[in-house]
């Protein structure tokens, strides 16, 4: 259900902040323990539910099941009874809005343990070369202290694997921290537009690691959903201007005009883009041809 889903995912964000390092804010923290403490009470809360008992037991005391404390004790638990449910809901719709509301601060709260990785992950390709981290012979091969830089750029990607985890986790409960495919790799990465097109990371199908990404030359750095929102922008920016152009220039026409069997033909010539609009400009290539009657 999805209440207690937002409160096990705050749960997952304060654990992994604390596992890997970094310094959570004291008015985040404190927030957290409140709801925490909300969603444990709620779950243990025990009311009286028992009716006929509450009656019998007032009129062997002599009360008014009408006024006695225990028959009205009764009557409100029921009726709390019947909401547990909305408290919980109401719990979780509480919780959603205060990650929703601070969203942009929670994933801030990883940006330095993510640095720390990235910085190690550059180290070691720096000092291991254009290897796969995979390729562990071929690591080996470098000598001297390439086990232990290997050792480290694992670390090092698995605390990225984990802060990523809880960026697409929360992308889940948050409408406007919507993470489709196609901008993953925009959120440890802020690459260049052109380099991001041209390379068709936008595809969706680009499954590279950290590691992998600094091979080819990409800077590592934490989004959070405001960073991510400018960097998708400039690569959508990017894609229209060169639809637009695009698109111009197919209709431009550039009138050549040549003989042909005796008749005059019009060649109308113009650019044409490659399959995928948003990588450059292909070829100059004849559009159509209008023949006419021999002057």
């Amino acid at each position: 259900m999805q209440h207690r889903q937002i409160n096990m995912l705050i749960d997952q964000v304060f654990a992994t902040a604390v596992r890997i390092g970094a310094k959570v804010p004291k008015h985040l923290a404190d927030e957290h323990q409140k709801i925490a403490l909300l969603a444990d009470a709620s779950r243990r809360l025990e009311v009286p539910t028992d009716m006929p008992g509450a009656v019998l037991a007032a009129l062997e005391a002599g009360n008014d099941p009408l006024t006695d404390e225990g028959v009205r004790n009764v009557v409100i638990g029921r009726e709390i009874d019947l909401h547990t449910h909305g408290i919980a809901e109401r719990l979780g719709v509480r919780a959603m809005t205060w990650v929703g509301d601070n969203v942009d601060e929670l994933l801030a709260v990883f940006i330095k343990p993510f640095d720390t990785a990235a910085a190690t992950l550059t180290q070691a390709a720096e000092r291991l070369g254009d290897v796969d981290l995979d390729d562990m012979k071929a690591v080996l091969a470098k000598g001297g202290d390439a086990g232990h830089v290997w050792a480290d750029a694992q670390e090092a990607e698995k605390t990225i694997a984990s802060i990523q985890t809880i960026w697409k986790q929360i992308a889940l409960f948050v409408p406007r921290v919507s993470l489709d495919s196609r901008w993953r790799l925009l959120m440890i990465a802020d690459i260049e537009p052109a380099a991001y097109v041209d390379q068709e990371l936008n595809t969706g199908s680009a499954h590279l690691r950290p590691f992998e990404l600094i091979r080819r030359g990409h800077r590592l750095s934490l989004a959070t959903p405001t960073t991510l929102l400018e960097r998708k922008a400039a690569v959508q920016d990017l894609i229209q201007a060169r639809t637009s152009h695009a698109e111009g220039a197919w209709k431009r026409e550039i009138p050549a005009h040549t003989r042909h069997g005796g008749d005059r033909v019009t060649v109308h010539w113009g650019w044409t883009p490659s399959p995928v609009t948003t990588r450059p400009l292909q070829a100059l290539v004849p559009l159509h041809t209008q023949s006419r009657g021999g002057a």
